[in-house]
């Protein structure tokens, strides 16, 4: 639960904050706070997945001080696109080393999948990040700062959703009965 709090309720303040406002630079103050508080949240709790979390932050906070300092919205609308190339390049990264995160993630829940299952499985979730940066650079330079508002804080969170769920539920229905043989 203090992981879906420390990533929905950030951006839930960030909307909320543009949507009162009609200001970007206010938002993204309230983003670079409530993010920065999310993440000392999942740190003292030792959360297993901080490390993601972590570095959203740390993105956040050098995309927003850029934004702000330099009076430029490019830079936050870009943060998106550097979090979803950052995590495709620490997977390739990771699979290359003979470590498969995704796995590590969800190992437990589906252990019928076989180790050549998790391999597939980590590229598509690499060819999946790119297709969001590909996606939030197109609507931040295709849209309106309200379109891509809107766009980073619903459509970003539910497509990463619906595709988590779709693939874990195609998983568990092709590896179904496997016993982990594939």
């Amino acid at each position: 639960m203090l992981k879906f709090v420390a990533d929905l309720g950030p951006l839930a303040a960030f909307f909320a904050a543009y949507a009162y406002s009609g200001d970007l630079k206010t938002a993204v103050v309230v983003l670079m706070v409530t993010m920065t508080m999310g993440s000392a949240a999942l740190l003292l709790r030792r959360h297993p997945e901080r490390k993601v979390h972590m570095w959203s932050t740390a993105l956040v906070l050098g995309f927003g001080v850029l934004t702000l300092l330099l009076d430029d919205p490019l830079y936050i609308k870009l943060k998106p696109t550097a979090l979803y190339l950052g995590l495709a390049a620490a997977l390739l990264a990771s699979l290359a080393l003979g470590r498969n995160p995704v796995a590590a993630l969800l190992a437990k829940a589906l252990p019928q999948v076989p180790r050549a299952g998790w391999k597939g499985a980590a590229l598509l979730w690499t060819g999946f990040m790119a297709v969001l940066a590909a996606l939030n650079l197109y609507v931040a330079f295709s849209f309106s700062e309200a379109n891509w508002v809107a766009f980073k804080t619903f459509a970003l969170p539910l497509l990463s959703f619906v595709f988590i769920c779709g693939h874990c539920g195609w998983l568990a229905y092709r590896h179904r009965g496997d016993g982990g043989r594939g």
